[in-house]
């Protein structure tokens, strides 16, 4: 895994045993979301990894214990995350990585690549099975270390974080937020219940869950200075959502 040239962040997967390039995903910067959608590649195209071995950028390791967003991904696919001290640590993942990224700007102007859509489809449909022809090679042993992957991947490649629920509501990100049911209808945990906020990582899909129910969030309100902006009477939230929906 490792960041590439030019304006865009490269997240790279690469055989160790093989050194071919197995998926990327370009970003503006390197985040979790691009590791997650290059991991959802893979998992897709080949199967799961028995492991990866990443470098210790907070992204894989936390500073504070305990697994990172990307580990908890990880953890869901049953993927061990071995963390190298060293680039030199990772030598043939390293060399890959080097041999694409001296390549890849020039082979990006003479395919005509532009575009950041184009550039992730053409790397993956086109650019890594290329390199892999061309670089890769055998491996020592012929034991396959990938497994099939989940049925549902979006369960696992899915950003989680905790807020605390008031009449209906969190507060998330500067906004607050309505939690609705299937039926358009304002769910209350009670106050101070914990509510699990999940942003799929791959589709940007953005929804909460309470005891296992998938709670839909309907923005409500800003933030300012003096702090959030709530409407506490459930009542007044059911009618504000209703002519919400009128008005779409």
């Amino acid at each position: 895994m490792g960041r590439g040239p030019g304006a865009w962040s490269m997240h790279l997967a690469v055989d160790d045993a093989t050194s071919e390039p197995l998926a990327g995903w370009f970003m503006p910067s390197e985040c979790v979301r691009g590791y997650a959608r290059m991991m959802a590649r893979v998992a897709a195209a080949h199967g799961v990894p028995e492991a990866v071995y990443a470098d210790r950028s907070t992204i894989f390791r936390s500073r504070k214990g305990g697994p990172t967003q990307f580990g908890l991904m990880m953890e869901g696919l049953g993927t061990r995350v071995l963390l190298a001290s060293t680039p030199q640590a990772k030598g043939r993942v390293e060399r890959a990585h080097q041999t694409v990224q001296l390549r890849l700007p020039t082979d990006i102007r003479r395919f005509g690549v532009a575009g950041y859509d184009e550039l992730n489809e053409w790397f993956n449909g086109f650019y890594a099975p290329y390199i892999a022809g061309k670089f890769g090679y055998a491996p020592r042993e012929p034991a396959d270390r990938f497994s099939p992957p989940p049925a549902d991947l979006s369960r696992v490649f899915r950003i989680r974080e905790e807020r605390r629920a008031s009449g209906g509501v969190i507060a998330y990100g500067g906004s607050t937020w309505a939690l609705v049911g299937a039926l358009g209808e304002v769910r209350d945990p009670g106050p101070g219940e914990p509510v699990d906020v999940f942003t799929d990582a791959v589709t940007e899909d953005f929804y909460a869950e309470w005891r296992g129910t998938r709670l839909e969030l309907v923005r409500v309100g800003e933030r300012g200075r003096t702090g959030p902006v709530w409407i506490d009477d459930q009542k007044r939230m059911q009618a504000f959502l209703d002519d919400m929906g009128r008005r779409a």
